[in-house]
């Protein structure tokens, strides 16, 4: 097994076998998230323990450039015990809440779209439209401007990814609550079925227990059917029990769990 980085970015990393094929990817996100994947036939601790290595190093690196303490995340199925042992050891500690991943097939049954009285539901259409947008994400999501930059290079790079933002808009003309979702990602478990994603959805404070949330999550699912994704997936924590409702309500189940450890440089 040999490592190369000549991918195009210090923060990605891949390691292959002597035969060139791939055994392992992982990158660091957002300067401080390690992801990984690890093709089933190489699963080891060995390489895990490299792969970790790696991630502090790149942390500790990125750190140095603005005078900080490094810190890492690391996501993890929830029932990966050899991943959760392997971490503990090298100091990581376990986050008290977990990610929910869930899907739906897109062949059952979507309900219409059921809007309030004044309000209107339509797809994002101009850069003022996501000027506007961006803002409303920010005022759901912290992270909401990084992810649509994140999407917005995702579909320069790619000629596979469809994406649609829709937004309800209020009587006065105001963006009350956003679907942003994506299609053309193949799931890896059935090469020949298409994902769809429901990325982020939300409703501003104001406009909230109106039904905004259940009418455009129906759009956004209908969207994703329309591009031809076989099934959606999308992904809410633990705590957050009113989007497990509004999920659960249109019919998403949980797929698996994702627990978040954390490392922090000494000092």
């Amino acid at each position: 097994m040999r490592l190369d980085a000549q991918h195009g970015s210090a923060n990605v990393q891949v390691w292959e076998r002597q035969s060139g094929e791939l055994a392992a990817i992982a990158t660091i996100w957002d300067g401080m998230t390690l992801i990984f994947s690890i093709h089933p036939q190489e699963l080891s601790e060995d390489l895990m323990a490299e792969i970790l290595s790696w991630g502090i190093a790149r942390a500790r690196a990125l750190a140095r450039r603005v005078g900080e303490r490094a810190s890492l995340f690391v996501p993890i199925r929830a029932d990966d015990r050899q991943a959760a042992a392997l971490l503990e050891r090298h100091g990581c500690s376990a986050e008290d809440w977990t990610f929910l991943r869930m899907e739906r097939p897109l062949a059952e049954p979507i309900v219409a779209p059921c809007i309030p009285n004044g309000f209107t539901l339509r797809p994002v259409s101009s850069a003022q439209d996501l000027a506007a947008a961006t803002v409303l994400y920010q005022d759901v999501f912290v992270a909401g401007s990084s992810i649509i930059r994140d999407r917005l290079a995702l579909m320069r790079t790619s000629d596979h990814v469809q994406a649609s933002d829709i937004v309800a808009v209020a009587p006065d003309c105001s963006l009350a609550a956003f679907c942003l979702c994506m299609a053309g990602l193949l799931d890896p478990r059935h090469p020949a079925h298409k994902d769809g994603w429901i990325d982020l959805v939300g409703t501003r404070l104001a406009y909230r227990r109106l039904g905004l949330g259940r009418a455009i999550l129906s759009a956004g699912l209908r969207q994703l059917r329309s591009f031809g994704a076989d099934q959606a997936l999308l992904g809410t924590t633990s705590w957050n029990s009113a989007a497990q409702r509004l999920f659960a309500a249109a019919g998403f189940r949980l797929l698996h769990e994702i627990r978040w450890y954390a490392w922090a440089e000494d000092g």
